[in-house]
């Protein structure tokens, strides 16, 4: 089992907060290569759906690029 530890500042502003976080995403990309945000969110310890919506910002803002999309079957795998 892994176990990473947030270097989010405390008591930092919801600004502060957000570029902590793009940082530590950026970082498990550079050590991972290509990650999907499940894994991302394992290792940062937050939600898939908030690595997600990190990594939308970050593609808009073009530090990260997407490239793969999966359709999901019907039984939800």
């Amino acid at each position: 089992m892994m176990v990473v530890e947030s270097t989010r500042p405390r008591g930092a502003g919801v600004e502060g907060w957000w570029d902590a976080l793009d940082a530590e995403i950026l970082a498990c990309l550079g050590d991972g290569g290509l990650m999907a945000p499940g894994e991302i969110g394992r290792r940062l310890g937050i939600s898939e759906g908030a690595a997600a919506s990190a990594l939308s910002m970050l593609a808009q803002s073009g530090k990260v690029r997407i490239r793969l999309v999966e359709r999901m079957r019907e039984d939800g795998s």
